[in-house]
Protein backbone atom coordinates (compact mmCIF):
# COMPACT_ATOMS: atom_id res chain seq x y z
CA UNK A 1 0.00 0.00 0.00
CA UNK A 2 0.92 3.35 -1.16
CA UNK A 3 1.16 6.49 1.12
CA UNK A 4 0.63 10.08 -0.83
CA UNK A 5 2.65 12.91 0.67
CA UNK A 6 2.79 16.20 -0.93
CA UNK A 7 3.31 14.27 -3.87
CA UNK A 8 4.90 11.45 -3.34
CA UNK A 9 4.12 7.89 -2.74
CA UNK A 10 5.79 5.82 -0.27
CA UNK A 11 5.21 2.23 1.16
CA UNK A 12 2.90 2.35 4.41
CA UNK A 13 5.88 0.43 6.40
CA UNK A 14 7.81 3.01 5.93
CA UNK A 15 7.23 5.61 8.33
CA UNK A 16 5.31 1.99 10.29
CA UNK A 17 1.98 3.90 11.99
CA UNK A 18 4.32 5.47 14.51
CA UNK A 19 5.13 9.17 12.93
CA UNK A 20 3.05 10.90 10.33
CA UNK A 21 3.91 13.36 8.18
CA UNK A 22 2.86 16.68 8.71
CA UNK A 23 4.25 18.31 5.42
CA UNK A 24 6.32 19.09 2.94
CA UNK A 25 8.35 21.99 2.67
CA UNK A 26 10.04 23.60 -0.32
CA UNK A 27 13.90 23.87 0.25
CA UNK A 28 16.16 26.62 -1.27
CA UNK A 29 17.89 23.76 -3.63
CA UNK A 30 14.19 23.07 -4.95
CA UNK A 31 14.05 19.50 -2.85
CA UNK A 32 11.06 18.32 -0.85
CA UNK A 33 11.36 17.75 2.87
CA UNK A 34 8.95 15.72 4.62
CA UNK A 35 8.50 16.71 8.48
CA UNK A 36 7.07 14.38 10.91
CA UNK A 37 4.75 14.43 14.07
CA UNK A 38 5.56 12.71 17.20
CA UNK A 39 3.24 10.05 18.45
CA UNK A 40 2.65 9.38 21.87
CA UNK A 41 2.20 5.53 21.38
CA UNK A 42 6.39 5.81 20.94
CA UNK A 43 6.91 6.39 24.93
CA UNK A 44 4.59 3.03 25.24
CA UNK A 45 7.28 1.05 23.18
CA UNK A 46 10.66 3.80 24.53
CA UNK A 47 9.96 3.78 28.20
CA UNK A 48 13.13 6.28 28.47
CA UNK A 49 11.37 8.63 25.88
CA UNK A 50 10.29 12.06 26.74
CA UNK A 51 8.82 14.96 24.11
CA UNK A 52 9.11 18.44 25.88
CA UNK A 53 9.33 21.72 22.95
CA UNK A 54 8.53 19.62 20.00
CA UNK A 55 11.73 17.86 20.49
CA UNK A 56 12.68 14.06 22.13
CA UNK A 57 14.84 13.14 24.98
CA UNK A 58 16.19 10.26 26.29
CA UNK A 59 15.21 9.93 30.29
CA UNK A 60 18.38 7.19 30.60
CA UNK A 61 20.89 9.08 28.97
CA UNK A 62 20.21 12.51 30.71
CA UNK A 63 19.87 10.51 34.24
CA UNK A 64 23.55 8.98 33.28
CA UNK A 65 24.90 12.34 32.31
CA UNK A 66 25.96 11.04 28.71
CA UNK A 67 26.22 13.19 26.06
CA UNK A 68 24.12 12.32 22.89
CA UNK A 69 21.87 13.75 20.81
CA UNK A 70 18.67 12.83 22.56
CA UNK A 71 19.88 14.43 25.71
CA UNK A 72 20.19 18.19 23.83
CA UNK A 73 17.07 17.04 22.44
CA UNK A 74 16.09 15.29 18.87
CA UNK A 75 13.86 17.03 16.47
CA UNK A 76 14.01 13.67 14.00
CA UNK A 77 10.64 12.25 14.63
CA UNK A 78 10.76 8.88 13.32
CA UNK A 79 11.02 6.09 14.47
CA UNK A 80 14.42 4.72 12.79
CA UNK A 81 16.04 7.25 15.14
CA UNK A 82 14.32 6.17 17.98
CA UNK A 83 15.51 2.63 16.92
CA UNK A 84 18.88 3.48 16.27
CA UNK A 85 19.50 5.63 19.46
CA UNK A 86 18.28 2.36 21.45
CA UNK A 87 21.21 0.33 20.08
CA UNK A 88 23.59 3.39 19.89
CA UNK A 89 26.90 2.66 22.24
CA UNK A 90 25.74 6.01 24.35
CA UNK A 91 22.80 4.67 25.15
CA UNK A 92 23.94 1.36 25.96
CA UNK A 93 26.52 2.75 28.20
CA UNK A 94 23.96 5.00 29.76
CA UNK A 95 21.89 2.05 30.36
CA UNK A 96 24.98 -0.12 31.97
CA UNK A 97 25.98 2.43 34.50
CA UNK A 98 22.07 3.72 35.76
CA UNK A 99 22.33 -0.57 36.11
CA UNK A 100 25.33 -0.78 38.08
CA UNK A 101 24.12 2.93 39.83
CA UNK A 102 21.23 0.71 40.99
CA UNK A 103 23.03 -2.26 42.53
CA UNK A 104 25.19 -0.43 44.16
CA UNK A 105 22.87 1.36 46.35
CA UNK A 106 20.90 -1.62 47.24
CA UNK A 107 24.37 -2.87 48.59
CA UNK A 108 24.99 0.28 50.22
CA UNK A 109 21.54 0.29 51.71
CA UNK A 110 21.86 -3.79 52.82
CA UNK A 111 25.55 -2.51 53.84
CA UNK A 112 24.06 0.00 56.35
CA UNK A 113 20.70 -2.32 57.65
CA UNK A 114 23.39 -4.85 58.86
CA UNK A 115 25.96 -2.31 60.49
CA UNK A 116 22.72 -0.71 62.25
CA UNK A 117 22.27 -4.24 63.28
CA UNK A 118 25.35 -4.81 64.58
CA UNK A 119 25.38 -1.43 66.24
CA UNK A 120 21.96 -2.21 67.90
CA UNK A 121 23.74 -5.48 68.86
CA UNK A 122 26.22 -3.58 70.45
CA UNK A 123 24.95 -1.08 72.57
CA UNK A 124 22.36 -3.56 74.15
CA UNK A 125 24.96 -5.34 75.79
CA UNK A 126 26.66 -2.27 76.13
CA UNK A 127 23.51 -1.10 78.12
CA UNK A 128 21.93 -3.70 79.27
CA UNK A 129 25.29 -5.58 80.57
Amino acid sequence: MLIEVKGEKRGADENDGQTQPLASAERASGSKEVRWEYRVQLEREFSWLRREDGKMFCDICKTANISNGFVRGCTNMQKSALTDHKSSHSHLEASRVLNQSVAMIKHVEKSQVACNEALKTQLKVVLHG
